[in-house]
């Protein structure tokens, strides 16, 4: 899914939805907490453990990536595998 944002917050609430939507539980994520921000034209990528995906344990892991181009906008990129 890749998707755009005026605010950080905008783009990591959106990960916490679509983790909802689809029945993503990862404690590693619920419990991280950014600090700091994003610099113009720079970003910022991590990777999370999945607990359970769809109700069922799995060695999975949500990757996340966000960058901030020249205009102070954030681009969202994230992916399970």
């Amino acid at each position: 899914m890749t998707s755009t944002f005026d605010t950080l917050w905008q783009a990591f609430d959106s990960i916490v939805k679509e983790n909802k939507e689809s029945k993503l539980e990862s404690t590693e994520f619920e419990n991280y907490l950014h600090t700091g921000g994003i610099r113009y034209g720079e970003s910022w990528k991590r990777s999370f453990d999945i607990d359970k995906l769809k109700g069922r344990n799995t060695k999975k892991c949500l990757h996340v990536y966000v960058s901030r181009n020249t205009l102070g906008f954030y681009e969202l990129i994230q992916y399970s595998n």
